[in-house]
């Protein structure tokens, strides 16, 4: 039941957060440093798609960004269906780190 409600969360997601998830498939150790005031970051950790790496953080209050990591489970469901795997398809990862997110 948890993994088809997974599988149906990642499936109607709109295109601007499959490009953010896509992100993070792309980025080394799915690990990415991002504002963790912006709305996106916020829905995504609230969604358990994204967590913060770690529990203590030194942020710069002029650029107040924490790293996130990509929940296994995340990955898992896209290897586990072939119409996620083709949906999150990162074709380079130059194309993907050009969003706006980061």
């Amino acid at each position: 039941m948890l993994k088809r409600s997974q599988y149906k969360f990642l499936k109607r997601l709109p295109q601007e957060k499959v490009e953010f998830i896509k992100m993070f498939i792309a980025a080394p150790g799915h690990t990415i440093p991002l504002p963790y005031q912006n709305g996106i970051v916020l829905e995504m950790t609230h969604h358990h798609v994204i967590s913060p790496a770690g529990n203590t953080h030194l942020v710069n209050p002029l650029n107040p960004t924490i790293k996130y990591f990509l929940q296994p489970w995340v990955i898992d469901r896209i290897q586990d269906h072939q119409c996620l795997c083709e949906m999150y398809k990162v074709d380079s990862i130059e194309e993907i780190m050009e969003k706006p997110y980061a």
